[in-house]
């Protein structure tokens, strides 16, 4: 079983590598013009929003205790599916 603070770790790699996705997707984003460049920020909008819930939640996850977490501990990992599940829709496209 997986304690809080590994979850917490695990999110921050992710955040880590969203992060990086988003980098990337920027620079390609100002290379385009005209529709590539809209469907690019709309996308990256996406992808941020996605990124910025995850990273609240995984703050509001790191400052509960033991006990709340192993209370919790399904919604918040159903929360983080679903943010993970948004992120890689909105990724997806750029492939």
């Amino acid at each position: 079983m997986q304690t809080r603070d590994q979850f917490v770790q695990e999110l921050k790699n992710k955040l880590d590598e969203w992060n990086e996705q988003i980098t990337k997707t920027e620079a390609k984003m100002r290379e385009a013009s005209g529709e590539t460049e809209a469907m690019y920020r709309k996308r990256l909008a996406e992808m941020q929003a996605h990124a910025d819930d995850a990273q609240k939640r995984m703050q509001e996850l790191a400052a509960t205790s033991s006990e709340q977490w192993d209370k919790n501990r399904t919604t918040f990992e159903e929360a983080w599916n679903d943010i993970a599940a948004g992120f890689g829709r909105a990724w997806s496209r750029f492939r």
